[in-house]
């Protein structure tokens, strides 16, 4: 029979999926090739289309792309456009894992770029059998401390001894994993037309049944069944009816699911003790494991779903976890078949081909007691990364792998909130650090630099395509850039206006531009226009940034940037003095926002002292201050002696064309204020205030010191005083400014006092 064709080819940047059914190139996972090739049956349908949907995004292909491919496949198999919607919706929402082989990979390539959020249980907790690993790693390296490890199960598991097979194994699976009165249904084997041995539909009997018939056998199951190619049992306890077919519509509860993996991504042997390291190592509620009798463990996970959906959500958990193994992809199905105890079964290939072995129930009741406890003791993990004083104290600061911009001014998973009034060209600022970025070029970044070129994504909401336009091209042709350097920008900057969604449901679609994507930065670009709710809210904020951002960059190690409008400023806001800190909370609505930034950039006007001056700002960053690398800029344009500092100067530029430059630090009204108040306060502690006195005043007293030789009488002090209406101190201390001027300068006394009252010497 001609297998079905398929082709869809994206219309991003890097992405092409095709197949025709004889081409292996098409980059897709060997079980959606197979998914698409051949189908479903009915009963499995739902379930195969999930596991499909999981696998495409795992491969990050877009939520979309994946819509477009699967869709054609589940409606020819008889779902509804409803169905196959919600069935892809849902496989989207869970955990990305590691990559499946694809169907052209079978040298062993892996896929890169994977991310994994999924954390795993303490190792300590493997069992008696296990050995937890050691904490000790190279440098940089996050030691393996249990909870909190990201790891793979199966990478930190160390092998164990299986254990001795069960006497009475099916009687044992009957009385563990079933209830009084629950259907179990168990089948042997047929041979089809190719003369393979595939499982029957199977005889579902009660547990009580099925436990008569044994003890009828003598508790015998090889008297009970015969044969010599297998038995089976499903996993999950089944309707009780004679026309049942036995399929995932039959199942009465969503109990177990069953994990089963014997070569890894590299399409390597995973010797089952390594297996039962790994089973131990997840920390998860197994009900049973059972030895296959050939390469492979099977364990039943005890989920306990509430309903199919549930099932799926859980199953997609677990899988999660060993996510670099290859696994059964018709196993995540509630009524899968799994391998019976005691039953006989005669390997069909490999080295042991015509062997008779038995398959046998090895273990029960391993890890957590249930799936509740199992999410209590993962959510430790979740809550974030175990590190250890050893960890800290080896941790190589200089060479940080996290770092992506200066001093570790921001790393990955990093956040940064940029604020600046309505109208100040702050797109523009954006425009310009994002080419600078991603071509590693500090001139236009103002000295803040990148440990390499920057990959970004900017979603926007507000600018259209000639506004874009026109700030990308006034930065290009601004900074004479190259040919090469254009190409760059082409692979390295993206654009996504979105106009439709905010909240929840924009954090669902940002998550899929990211995975798509792979930026090292995300922009977003107004943070108003995306938060749906009210900023002012504490809660609201909480939401969107530390639940909704935070775990997307958990997830992918992206940086978001958030564009944001500064609020109406307060008078005491706009007064000379204010803070880095004080700045950091310009930015319209809660604060909890810039506790939640681990950056704050604020673009800020100025009132120069100059009317005539052009438009001015600070660029200031105001939380990590110094690690960003600006760099001031001396009012002589000697740009060899800049220093590193927090804030510096910027202007729009006076060409004509759209980008910012870097200025001297200009005097400001505000400033020059400030400093005569100051000069002003310390007079008054030094010399008693003597600016408080008229030049003609002033003018007396230097007369009198003329005419005296530089000496005055605490009686001629007094008469001063007295007449001045100021106190003899006051006069006193005017002399002894005079006698430090005449120091410091080295001038004659006389010329000092002159200078002080603009006084012509030849007058006196």
């Amino acid at each position: 029979m001609e297998k079905p064709k398929y082709t869809y080819i994206s219309q991003g940047k890097t992405r092409r999926y095709e197949s025709d059914g004889n081409h292996p190139d098409s980059g897709l996972p060997k079980s959606v090739e197979h998914y698409l090739q051949n189908g479903a049956s009915e009963g499995e349908r739902n379930d195969r289309l999930f596991h499909a949907a999981g696998q495409c995004r795992d491969i990050d292909m877009p939520h979309h792309e994946t819509h477009a491919l699967l869709a054609p496949r589940a409606i020819q198999d008889g779902l509804r456009e409803g169905e196959v919607r919600t069935a892809i919706e849902s496989a989207y929402r869970g955990v990305k894992r590691q990559p499946a082989q694809s169907g052209s990979q079978s040298n062993g390539t892996r896929h890169s770029d994977v991310y994994s959020s999924q954390k795993q249980r303490d190792s300590s907790r493997m069992g008696n059998n296990a050995t937890a690993t050691s904490r000790t790693g190279s440098s940089n390296q996050h030691p393996d401390s249990g909870v909190g490890s990201s790891e793979n199960p199966m990478d930190r598991a160390q092998p164990v001894e299986l254990p001795e097979p069960f006497e009475e194994g099916f009687k044992a699976i009957l009385m563990t994993a079933f209830n009084e009165g629950e259907g179990v249904c168990v089948g042997g084997t047929f041979e089809n037309e190719d003369g393979e041995h595939k499982p029957e539909k199977g005889v579902t009997l009660t547990r009580e049944r099925w436990l008569e018939l044994l003890d009828g056998a003598g508790g015998k199951y090889t008297k009970l069944m015969s044969g010599k190619h297998g038995h089976f049992i499903r996993v999950n306890p089944m309707r009780i009816d004679p026309k049942s077919r036995n399929t995932n519509d039959d199942v009465t509860d969503f109990r177990h699911v069953l994990v089963e993996f014997d070569t890894d991504a590299d399409g390597k042997t995973i010797a089952k003790e390594k297996q039962m390291g790994a089973f131990l190592a997840s920390g998860l509620p197994i009900i049973a494991v059972l030895d296959s009798g050939n390469k492979s463990l099977h364990a039943w996970v005890k989920v306990d779903a509430a309903n199919k959906s549930e099932y799926a959500e859980r199953v997609e958990k677990v899988y999660s976890l060993f996510g670099s193994e290859e696994f059964d992809s018709q196993n995540s199905n509630p009524s899968r078949y799994s391998r019976c105890p005691d039953g006989l079964r005669m390997l069909e290939s490999g080295p042991r081909k015509g062997e008779l072995v038995v398959q046998s129930l090895v273990k029960v009741h391993v890890g957590a007691e249930s799936w509740e406890e199992w999410e209590k003791q993962n959510a430790v993990a979740n809550c974030g990364r175990h590190l250890t004083a050893n960890y800290l104290d080896s941790y190589n600061v200089d060479e940080d792998p996290n770092c992506m911009i200066g001093d570790r001014w921001l790393c990955k998973g990093g956040s940064v909130v940029f604020v600046s009034q309505s109208g100040c060209g702050k797109s523009a600022m954006l425009m310009q650090l994002m080419q600078g970025f991603a071509l590693n070029r500090t001139d236009m970044t103002f000295g803040i630099t990148p440990k390499r070129a920057l990959r970004q994504l900017t979603v926007q909401a507000e600018n259209d395509d000639g506004d874009l336009a026109e700030e990308f091209q006034g930065c290009r042709k601004a900074f004479d850039l190259s040919d090469e350097e254009r190409d760059t920008l082409n692979e390295m900057l993206d654009w996504q206006t979105v106009n439709s969604v905010a909240g929840n449901a924009f954090l669902r679609q940002l998550e899929l531009l990211v995975l798509n994507y792979k930026p090292d930065i995300c922009w977003i670009d107004p943070l108003m226009s995306y938060i749906g709710g009210d900023l002012s809210k504490a809660e609201v904020v909480s939401e969107f940034c530390v639940e909704g951002l935070n775990a997307i960059s958990a997830r992918t190690g992206v940086i978001f940037g958030l564009i944001h409008h500064m609020g109406k400023p307060k008078d005491s806001q706009m007064k000379a003095g204010m803070t880095a800190s004080d700045l950091a909370y310009l930015g319209f609505g809660s604060s909890n926002l810039t506790n939640w930034a681990r950056e704050v950039m604020v673009l800020n006007r100025i009132q120069t002292a100059n009317a005539s001056d052009p438009d001015t700002f600070t660029l200031t960053c105001t939380k990590r201050r110094k690690r960003a690398g600006l760099r001031t800029m001396p009012r002589d344009g000697d740009l060899t002696d800049m220093l590193h500092t927090s804030e510096i100067f910027v202007r729009h530029s006076d060409d004509g064309r759209i980008y910012w430059k870097q200025c001297p630090e200009p005097d400001t009204a505000q400033d020059r204020k400030h400093k005569k108040k100051e000069m002003t306060e310390a007079e008054k502690r030094r010399v008693g205030a003597p600016n408080s006195m008229s030049p003609k005043q002033r003018s007396e007293i230097i007369l009198r010191f003329v005419q005296n030789g530089g000496t005055m009488s605490p009686k001629e002090r007094s008469e001063l005083a007295e007449r001045f209406k100021k106190t003899p101190k006051t006069i006193a201390n005017y002399y002894k400014k005079i006698e430090d001027m005449s120091a410091t300068s080295g001038l004659p006394a006389l010329e000092c006092m002159c200078q002080d009252t603009g006084l012509d010497p030849d007058q006196l």
